[in-house]
C-alpha cells in the first residue's frame, strides 16, 4: 500500500535535514530544527518532501545554489520541509548508491503500466526485477504490492492512472556486490569496474582491499601485479645498463655505447636515454680513458665527463653531474663516475657527454657502463 515519507528499502547512505517554516521563506539553507547544516555536493543526489510529500526537482524546487534548496513557492508557518542528501558511494559504504536517474510521467488516464520515454523524452531503462523506486503524486508505493518490474523498462501492477497524475520512477544504478566487493575478511573477486565509481571526491577503503591484478581504462592491459609477497612484477620501473667496448675519440661528443645489458620498457636509443614518465630517476656513469695508444694519458691535461638532461628533444644539453680529473704527469689511465638524481618529464633525454680528445679504448665491460632507473 502507498505510504508518506521514503521507500521500504535502504537505499543509500543518506542525511535528513528537517525545516519548520516561519512562512513566507522560498529557500531554505543552513542549520536545519535539529542544528544539523545542510550540505550536499550534487543535486542530483537530493530529495525534497513538502508536507510529506515529494517536490518535482527543477519544477517544485532548484539546487542551482550550493548546499541551499531554492525557488520553492512560498512556504506557510508551520510547513515541513525535509530534505534528504544522499552521500556520493565510496568503498567503505557499500551500501550507497554510484548513480541514480529520475524519469516522470504524467498520466493520460488509465494506465497500468508506463514504460518508453518519460514527460523530458528520456528513455525509461531498468533491467527486469530490478529495485526501484515509484512515487504517485509524491506518495511512495510499495514494489510488489503497488507495481512490479517483472518486465523489463516497464513499471507494471498499477492501479489505473487518472489523467494528470505524476508518476516519478527512480533507478539506481547498485554494484553487484557479490562480485566485486565483500564482506571484511573475503577475497575480492570478478572486476572492480572503475567506470562504474567516477566521482570528483576521494575513494575510501576500509579495512584491507584485496586484489592481484589491476586492468587499465580498457580492461585489454594489466596495468599492476602484486604477487603473494607483496612485490609489485607489473609494471615494471624503467630501467637500463648499456656499455661502450672499442675506441672513441671525445673531442665534444657523446658517448655510443655498443652493447646493452638490459632495458626494462626499451627507453633506451643507442646514444640517449627517453624518459617514459615523468618522475626522479638516478643515473650512474663509471667511465676509464686512455690515450690513443690505451697505455697512458698527457701530462698537464684535464679529462671532463658529464651526464646532460636535454628537454627540447636534443637541441639543447644541460650538464647535471660532472667528473673530471687533472693528470700531473703521464699516466696509463683514469676513472671517472659521475652520477646522482634528476627529475625528468616525459620525453627528456639524458645522455653522457665527453668534452676533451681522449679516447674511450678499454675492451672490457666493466670500464665505461652508464645505467639509471625510475626512482618514483
Amino acid at each position: 500500500m502507498p505510504y508518506i515519507g521514503k521507500s521500504p528499502g535502504k537505499m543509500g547512505v543518506r542525511t535528513r535535514f528537517y525545516y519548520t517554516a516561519t512562512g513566507g521563506e522560498t529557500s531554505k539553507s543552513g542549520a536545519d530544527d535539529n542544528g544539523l547544516t545542510l550540505k550536499f555536493d550534487d543535486g542530483e543526489y537530493v530529495d525534497v518532501y513538502l508536507n510529506g510529500v515529494l517536490l518535482v526537482a527543477g519544477t517544485d524546487y532548484n539546487t542551482s545554489t550550493a548546499n541551499t534548496i531554492g525557488g520553492l513557492t512560498a512556504l506557510v508557518a508551520s510547513d515541513i520541509l525535509e530534505v534528504i542528501v544522499y552521500d556520493i558511494y565510496t568503498l567503505a559504504k557499500t551500501n550507497s548508491e554510484a548513480q541514480r536517474t529520475k524519469y516522470y510521467v504524467t498520466a493520460t488516464g488509465g494506465e497500468t503500466s508506463i514504460s518508453g520515454t518519460d514527460d523530458n523524452g528520456a528513455t525509461i531503462t531498468f533491467s527486469a526485477g530490478a529495485q526501484i523506486d515509484v512515487r504517485l503524486n509524491g506518495v511512495s508505493l510499495k514494489q510488489g504490492d503497488d507495481y512490479n518490474t517483472t518486465v523489463a523498462n516497464t513499471v507494471g501492477g498499477l492501479a489505473a492512472l487518472t489523467a494528470g497524475q505524476l508518476v516519478e520512477i527512480v533507478v539506481y544504478e547498485k554494484f553487484v556486490l557479490a562480485d566485486m566487493v565483500k564482506k571484511s575478511g573475503d577475497t575480492m573477486t570478478g572486476s572492480l569496474t572503475a567506470p562504474s565509481i567516477i566521482t570528483t571526491s576521494n575513494v575510501d577503503v576500509g579495512g584491507s582491499l584485496l586484489v592481484d591484478t589491476i586492468k587499465e581504462g580498457t580492461g585489454s592491459v594489466t596495468a599492476m601485479t602484486i604477487d603473494s609477497t607483496g612485490r609489485i612484477l607489473t609494471p615494471a620501473r624503467p630501467a637500463f645498463m648499456v656499455y661502450k667496448t672499442g675506441t672513441q675519440t671525445g673531442v665534444n661528443d657523446h658517448i655510443s655505447f655498443n652493447n646493452t645489458e638490459f632495458d626494462i620498457g626499451s627507453n633506451w636509443n643507442t646514444n640517449y636515454f627517453l624518459a617514459p614518465v615523468a618522475g626522479v630517476y638516478y643515473f650512474s656513469w663509471v667511465c676509464q680513458s686512455s690515450d690513443s695508444d690505451g697505455t697512458r694519458l698527457p701530462g698537464s691535461s684535464t679529462c671532463a665527463v658529464y651526464i646532460e638532461k636535454s628537454t627540447d628533444g636534443g637541441s639543447n644539453w644541460t650538464k647535471m653531474y660532472e667528473g673530471n680529473s687533472r693528470v700531473q704527469t703521464e699516466e696509463s689511465r683514469t676513472t671517472l663516475a659521475p652520477n646522482g638524481l634528476i627529475k625528468l618529464a616525459v620525453n627528456d633525454r639524458v645522455r653522457c657527454f665527453c668534452s676533451t680528445s681522449w679516447v674511450y679504448v678499454d675492451t672490457l665491460r666493466e670500464k665505461n657502463v652508464f645505467s639509471g632507473y625510475l626512482v618514483g
